[in-house]
């Protein structure tokens, strides 16, 4: 394999790199998060959103809501599955909820996307999570409604809907979506694109200057 150096999105993708490549040379460009996702100006709607790849889970997540609890009927579910980012947008930033499932997700770019649009996160714990998912100590961040299974989900959907509609919903929680949103910003990854591609560049520089100086130092010593 001659690949040397290696560009990636994540600390956890790198160090899965180093322990199968460890001669790699690798650099860290984390993702953006594009400015269309943002919070409304408008009050939001009591909908609730549901990113996920498999249209299964879409099922098993509102036939038991409603069976469970009928009386809240009115309340309206919206699958967000394939569509563009200018209405994906508008969807997350107009509804109180975003339910996020990914199992195998490597960062989370549409949990981050609903974070940043100012609506209530539940997701379920992925398989690895990545880097902004997990604190200091490796645990878990707090500000997103965390769960494990599918059966969970109706009780917390009912918690958080009866939280919503009396307005107890936590500062703690909006304040936590705007501080982690605003760490993948376009301009912090042009900044580490920028460093990494003109520190390459430079360094690639000094070695071709170190060779012909070494070439014609060596011709000098010749005669």
């Amino acid at each position: 394999m001659n690949i040397k150096e290696a560009v990636v999105n994540t600390k956890a993708n790198e160090k899965l790199i180093k322990a199968y490549f460890p001669q790699i040379t690798t650099h860290v460009v984390e993702p953006s998060i594009p400015s269309v996702f943002r919070e409304s100006k408008e009050p939001q709607k009591l909908i609730i959103n549901i990113v996920s790849k498999e249209q299964t889970n879409v099922d098993k997540i509102i036939k038991p809501f409603y069976w469970l609890y009928p009386v809240y009927k009115w309340v309206s579910f919206r699958d967000l599955r394939g569509l563009p980012e200018d209405v994906l947008a508008e969807a997350l930033n107009t509804a109180a909820i975003t339910i996020w499932i990914d199992d195998e997700t490597d960062f989370g770019y549409t949990f981050l996307e609903a974070l940043r649009s100012g609506t209530i996160v539940i997701a379920k714990i992925p398989n690895n999570p990545t880097d902004w998912m997990l604190d200091e100590k490796g645990d878990l961040i707090e500000g997103p409604i965390w769960f494990n299974n599918l059966r969970e989900l109706p009780k917390i959907i009912s918690s958080v809907v009866r939280t919503w509609t009396l307005d107890n919903i936590p500062d703690e929680i909006y304040e936590f979506s705007k501080k982690t949103s605003e760490l993948y910003s376009v301009e912090t990854q042009k900044e580490q694109i920028a460093e990494v591609y003109i520190n390459k560049i430079k360094e690639n520089r000094r070695t071709e200057l170190q060779k012909a100086y070494d070439y014609f130092k060596n011709d000098l010593d010749k005669e």
